[in-house]
């Protein structure tokens, strides 16, 4: 009985502050995942960048790859935990939840991409052919990261060169035997579906 009277006031104490914790999270200091979205966007398309060139680029110390391999899964991981997050919260909440599922998903494919492209590049090194469409590729993943959030000015002209791109790896990888093209026309795919979605995502900014 004496420690069921030493344990009420105990008990008392942690529902007000657990009670007192919901309500500062929920309506005073909530930490809406949509406000942290755009920010872990534009990380994990730089460091998917950050990557991709880790791979093509040369001499880039293996350390210095495998750094760039474990910061692009990290955002990616953050990217996926967020958009998680949002589909929980208040349906008021959800803003660009849409936007956000088709980031998540190109993302995590550009990535997967990235990372077979990466191992099959240590087995078997790239022609400068291939070599020159990455470096076409990361420009246009730069172009997507210096734009974030804001509407690119020549956007049209950005879409244009993109979907050229896309059409000479296409021809590319079915002239080619080589399966680092398959994964070069895959990740200037995904670059280009990105770049969309880019595009529609600065009518969403917080």
């Amino acid at each position: 009985n004496v420690g069921v009277v030493l344990m009420q006031p105990r008990l008392v104490d942690t529902l007000i502050g657990t009670a007192l914790a919901y309500v500062s999270i929920r309506f005073l200091w909530p930490h809406w995942s949509y406000k942290q979205l755009p920010g872990l966007i534009e990380t994990a398309i730089d460091r998917n960048k950050k990557y991709f060139e880790s791979v093509y680029m040369p001499n880039i110390p293996y350390n210095t790859y495998l750094h760039y391999q474990r910061t692009a899964n990290n955002a990616d991981n953050q990217l996926t935990e967020a958009w998680r997050g949002m589909r929980l919260e208040p349906k008021g909440k959800q803003k660009f939840i849409k936007s956000a599922h088709n980031f998540t998903y190109y993302n995590h494919s550009l990535l997967s991409y990235i990372s077979a492209f990466g191992t099959h590049h240590y087995q078997h090194p790239l022609t400068d052919e291939e070599v020159q469409y990455c470096k076409r590729i990361s420009g246009l993943l730069e172009v997507i990261y210096a734009n974030r959030g804001k509407e690119i000015t020549n956007f049209t002209q950005v879409a244009t060169n993109a979907k050229d791109l896309v059409q000479e790896l296409f021809n590319f990888k079915e002239h080619s035997t080589l399966k680092s093209a398959i994964l070069i026309y895959n990740i200037a795919r995904i670059t280009n579906e990105l770049l969309w979605e880019t595009r529609g995502l600065k009518n969403h900014q917080v």
